[in-house]
């Protein structure tokens, strides 16, 4: 585990960073994309005019602690991409577009650090435009699926993210039961309107918060006994939602839609991976070849059919024009499908810092906020469900420099309550001396 070395104190910190028009410039336009070498959202072409004009006014904290190894891990991403590319002979075009992905990673990880500066202002800042820009984004630049549910892949991202941003401002004002009820609610709404992710995220986002409220205190350290609590809980907590859902489902309190929805796509797998025959899928593939990879954007017919079948198609059923690709929909999987183990070690390092971060917020009340939870818990589902494409590239990029900054602001927060020892010849050393004469 790398350990976290400590920020700069307050008065140096404000020499980082950017101002919050900046933050608003660069999260609005995330709903919107061009076609480059790939798709490319607004976001990641704003942050790179940004970024090198932060760096040149030396706005960007110095690269110590996690940022420095994710920016490693990116680049080592980036070359074991090169050689699984090599070994599966994958095409010129799809080598860029894999190469392009991991640099692009490692320079949204730059801008959004630069950007933030170790603010958390300016972290409120660039969400609030984020949800903004994907209610801009439903309107304007829809998803091919919007038509099927204009809630799951439309407005309900960026309406769910508003209504946890008013938990913050009650969080702020010291209301926190109001502010946990309101994620909470935040939760039952997605559930009524079928979004069952975005409903874990807030509901949990609650749960941690309660958490942090309960247990948060700053003077102490954790011993591995709290963080056994803290994620037994958690875990706890999540298996009861499900459970919960189901019953609610099954019965029809959700509505006669959301059962219909329910015992169609439900099966022996369980809730959480019924309907993404996509994870076992990739499972497969990565088993196969778990240190290569099968290279970028790579296409298997083997692996086509399968999740067509584990989703209850015939061979005869299946489209003609359906695609070749190995499927993953999870960040982790992709990567590890496509770059093998050596892509795959970044993931896999985000995720020990989301474990830490969310341990920091538990234990560190002046860390822990709505937003700033919210955040790490949409993460944490992407990881493993969600593709790493365009607005969710950019999200969880934005996502990961908010892990950091919550282990930058804890350790800083926990170094100011560590006394200060005198000088060694001042009268108050003198006097605390064994012996010493007052």
């Amino acid at each position: 585990m790398t350990a976290v070395s400590s920020p700069p104190g307050p008065a140096a910190a404000d020499r980082f960073g950017s101002g919050l028009l900046a933050c608003v410039v660069a999260g609005l336009p995330i709903g919107l994309d061009v076609e480059l070498i790939g798709r490319v959202t607004g976001t990641e072409l704003v942050v790179l005019v940004l970024l090198p004009v932060l760096l040149l006014h030396g706005r960007v904290p110095a690269l110590a602690g996690p940022m420095r190894t994710l920016i490693v891990l990116a680049l080592v991403w980036l070359v074991a991409q090169f050689v699984s590319d090599i070994a599966n002979e994958t095409t010129a075009d799809n080598m860029l577009r894999g190469a392009a992905r991991a640099l692009v990673t490692a320079f949204l990880l730059l801008g959004f650090f630069a950007l933030a500066g170790d603010r958390p202002r300016n972290l409120h800042a660039i969400y609030l435009a984020f949800a903004v820009g994907l209610l801009i984004g439903a309107r304007v630049n829809p998803s091919d699926y919007f038509e099927a549910d204009s809630w799951k892949f439309g407005y309900g991202s960026g309406t769910t993210m508003l209504i946890v941003a008013v938990a913050g401002l009650a969080w702020a004002w010291g209301m926190r039961s109001v502010a946990i009820g309101i994620c909470v609610l935040a939760g039952i709404l997605n559930l009524f309107m079928g979004f069952r992710s975005m409903a874990g995220m807030a509901v949990m986002t609650g749960l941690l918060l309660g958490l942090s409220t309960l247990l948060g205190e700053r003077s102490r350290g954790t011993s591995t006994l709290q963080v056994v609590v803290i994620f037994t809980v958690l875990a706890a907590g999540g298996a009861g939602m499900i459970e919960l859902y189901a019953e609610a489902a099954q019965s029809g309190l959700l509505g006669l839609e959301e059962q219909e929805k329910y015992f169609q796509q439900v099966d022996e797998r369980g809730v959480l991976l019924s309907g993404r025959a996509e994870f076992p899928v990739a499972l497969e593939a990565v088993m196969e070849r778990p240190l290569l990879g099968h290279g970028s954007w790579a296409a298997n017919e083997h692996y086509a059919i399968r999740i067509w079948e584990m989703s209850g198609f015939h061979l005869d059923d299946i489209p003609f024009e359906a695609s070749d690709l190995i499927p993953s929909h999870s960040h982790l999987m992709g990567a590890w499908v496509e770059a093998g183990v050596f892509g795959a070690l970044f993931w896999f390092y985000v995720l020990l810092l989301l474990a830490r971060a969310f341990v920091a917020m538990v234990r560190n009340g002046a860390v822990a906020d709505p937003v700033l939870v919210f955040t790490l818990m949409n993460l944490l589902w992407a990881v493993f469900f969600s593709p790493y494409g365009l607005s969710n590239r950019v999200f969880g990029c934005f996502a990961i420099v908010v892990a950091v900054t919550v282990l930058r602001l804890d350790a800083r927060t926990r170094a100011d309550l560590v006394p200060r020892r005198p000088p060694p010849h001042s009268p108050i050393a003198h006097r605390e001396r064994p012996g010493a004469l007052p």
